[in-house]
């Protein structure tokens, strides 16, 4: 995603050129443009722009289209390819302003940001320094619509990742290539295998061919089996820079046609990714097939825009959209930090207008960078005459990255020994009252509900957050019950038992994420009941019979995992089976719309629900439905260790929409005649819900309980069950 004014060119010996003489091609420079606006203007919120991050594909695609050209001009001049020449070039483009970036946004997220975000993105640099961030970020599953937790200010460094290993290969590629050619003519040097060009332009189109074709194959497989995956993985993005690549390749024969059509080609590309920016959005399944459309009509324009009279130059070929061209490297590495530390550090989402603002100052830092970073690195004489200075870079970029690394993680090690010292919360905080039995099931947690109370007065008096902590917030993220040998997730049709051993009657845990998160209580009930367990719990999927929408449409895998849980657990019969449940996000409605509205969707789930617990009656002993738990508006570990942070800032207040969900919940369990938990006390006190009870955190993100609370609630748990009829001796 260079910035630098690559010139387009038509290799030595083509038909359509015969001199080495390169072109600056202005129409590809406000492409730059075009796709770097896409990208920043959809990060910043502007609506009507929803498919911006197909720009990241169109420059891909420039990518593919402009290396290729420079290696197939080197090859014609020469006969031959430098790779030591090459790759000191691409660092001269590449690296200034890519380690520039990473250096002052991992600082200034030690210095400013909480010390669990600045860990996260300690750790993300040193990926996107080695340029192999999309591995990292691909194998943690981050999502760019994600509402949870917000990205990591480096994350568009993946799309750099992704070219520089293009980079690495491709002139590998066609190193392979002219060495296999060179050995085919060596041997037939007879006149019927004649050399009618200087370059083997069909041995390049078939491997173009195939390593596309296989990839664009992949992608699409992929993207419908794993979006997230697919959007960072590399072999499903190669076919885009393969798109570039033959378009380079065919440049001179395309260039003979008849300029009218080449004008009206180059606009259908243009056009092509303007629908794309307007019609796409967050629950596009992409990259797939889907990103034809903006990749077919960047190889167009290219393929077609080159000195037209009436062409997309017409806009392209502007002071403005030039300049943002040659800027357009810059702002693509500044506009993501720029937006995101910002945010981060005030704790909230800013509004479309504060983005725009904060793209205005990111726009001219890249202007700076242009001109006093990449251009005096790019342009200079020494490391052009001097190769292997140039490539010396390298290794110079990552050392100076790691050494940042370094310093930020000794920032935030500081920042964790200060946070040790604040004090815990006892029950002093708040006197334990006397705690009647609810209505619904007879309930002996006294102690539980006690120090609710005294974390939620903590909170009220707007204590400071307590130094030591279980779990240790720099683990929170990865604080998830585990699920032993059977990971629905990932589509497993097996059964797992677990529980205590050689129990003869069973208990089941069924729902989706919000139930595996109290797997840790419920396997320390069963054991302590003497019962078998199993753990039917699929991540996205509720036990509610409804069609819950993911990113990539209806999720109906969902619908058939839930069809073999529940006859699994006509199989085995349990003594009591548990459901509980969050309310998806979005559902696929009884007309086959999408129902978004909150109110709307809870009645659609708990109509669901009601239905589930009715087939469950027949199959278990007891069915008890244990209500949704309330959950935070703040991401707990950035909120906890944010610098002067109390526990009142991470509280949260008990919405009046999850009343209505708790109440529509029990009406459905009471209509199914199955039992009803409402665990809100376990949580909640006078509607204050802390993110801290005791010196225990609550959730390891905005709604799954951690393994050490759901492990603290099993007794209560246990005795509102009725399987246990005694706290533990303490």
């Amino acid at each position: 995603m260079s910035s630098s004014r690559h010139r387009a060119t038509q290799p030595v010996g083509s038909p359509a050129s015969t001199s080495s003489r390169t072109r600056f091609r202005p129409d590809i420079q406000g492409l730059r443009a075009v796709a770097v606006l896409a990208v920043a203007l959809e990060h910043a919120g502007v609506p009507g722009l929803g498919g911006g991050f197909v720009g990241v594909d169109v420059f891909f695609v420039i990518s593919g289209f402009l290396i290729t050209q420079l290696l197939l001009v080197e090859v014609a001049r020469t006969g031959g390819l430098s790779l030591l020449g090459f790759y000191a070039r691409r660092a001269r483009r590449i690296l200034p302003a890519a380690t520039l970036v990473l250096v002052v946004t991992t600082l200034a997220t030690a210095f400013f940001l909480s010390f669990v975000q600045a860990a996260s993105v300690i750790r993300d640099s040193i990926w996107a320094a080695l340029f192999v961030a999309n591995v990292h970020f691909g194998r943690i599953g981050t999502d760019y619509f994600s509402a949870d937790d917000p990205p990591s200010p480096l994350q568009h460094y993946w799309s750099l990742s992704v070219e520089e290993q293009f980079y690495l290969v491709w002139p590998l590629l066609l190193l392979l290539v002219l060495c296999i050619v060179w050995l085919v003519r060596r041997r037939h040097k007879a006149a019927r295998h004649r050399r009618t060009s200087s370059l083997p332009v069909g041995w390049l189109l078939g491997v173009l061919t195939v390593v596309g074709g296989v990839s664009l194959w992949g992608s699409i497989t992929l993207t419908h089996r794993d979006p997230t995956g697919a959007y960072f993985s590399t072999p499903a993005r190669v076919w885009e820079l393969a798109a570039g690549a033959t378009a380079a390749v065919v440049l001179p024969w395309v260039s003979r046609w008849p300029g009218a059509l080449r004008a009206v080609l180059a606009w259908s590309g243009l056009a092509l990714i303007v629908v794309a920016v307007v019609t796409f959005g967050p629950t596009t399944e992409f990259p797939g097939s889907a990103a034809c459309l903006p990749v077919g009509g960047a190889a167009l324009l290219m393929l077609t825009g080159e000195q037209l009279r009436f062409g997309p130059g017409l806009l392209l070929d502007r002071g403005p959209m030039q300049a943002v061209g040659d800027w357009s490297y810059s702002f693509y590495l500044w506009h993501w930090p720029f937006l995101l530390v910002p945010a981060a550090y005030i704790g909230r989402d800013l509004s479309t207008v504060d983005n725009l603002l904060l793209l205005g100052c990111a726009l001219a830092v890249s202007a700076a960078s242009y001109r006093f970073v990449e251009n005096p690195f790019r342009r200079s004489r020494r490391l052009r005459l001097r190769v292997r200075s140039g490539f010396l870079l390298y290794p110079a970029a990552v050392g100076l990255s790691l050494v940042c690394a370094v310093a930020a993680n000794a920032v935030v090690q500081h920042e964790v020994a200060s946070a040790a010292s604040a004090p815990p919360i006892t029950l002093r905080s708040a006197p334990a009252e006397p705690v009647g039995k609810p209505a619904d099931l007879s309930v002996a947690d006294d102690n539980t509900v006690a120090m609710v109370r005294a974390s939620a007065r903590a909170a009220e008096r707007h204590q400071a957050v307590p130094g030591q902590l279980t779990p240790d917030l720099l683990d929170l993220h990865s604080n998830i019950a585990g699920v032993g040998d059977c990971n629905y997730e990932f589509d497993a049709l097996r059964l797992c038992q677990r529980g205590a051993a050689g129990g003869r009657q069973a208990i089941v845990l069924f729902g989706d994420s919000h139930a595996r998160a109290w797997i840790p209580a419920v396997q320390s009930v069963a054991s302590r009941a003497g019962l078998a367990a199993y753990y039917l719990v699929k991540p996205g999927c509720t036990a509610a019979r409804v069609t819950p929408v993911m990113a990539n449409g209806p999720f109906t895998g969902c619908v058939q995992w839930r069809s073999w849980a529940l006859d699994q657990i006509r199989l085995i019969h349990p003594a009591l089976t548990i459901v509980t449940d969050d309310v998806p996000p979005v559902l696929v409605g009884a007309d086959g719309q999408r129902v978004t509205a909150t109110f709307a969707r809870a009645k659609l789930a708990t109509a669901g629900l009601r239905s589930t617990l009715e087939d469950l009656r027949p199959m278990s002993g007891r069915v008890v439905v244990v209500g949704d738990v309330p959950g935070l508006t703040r991401a707990p570990a950035q909120c906890l260790s944010s610098r002067n942070t109390t526990l009142a800032d991470c509280a949260a207040k008990l919405p009046g929409s999850y009343l209505a969900v708790r109440r529509l919940t029990r009406e459905a369990a009471g209509a199914a005649h199955a039992g009803f938990i409402d665990p809100t006390r376990w949580f909640c006190a006078r509607r204050v819900c802390p993110a801290v009870v005791g010196a225990t955190v609550v959730y390891r993100d905005q709604e799954h309980l951690t393994v050490a609370y759901a492990e603290e609630l099993a007794n209560p748990l246990g005795l509102a069950l009725g399987l246990l009829h005694e706290a533990p001796t303490r």
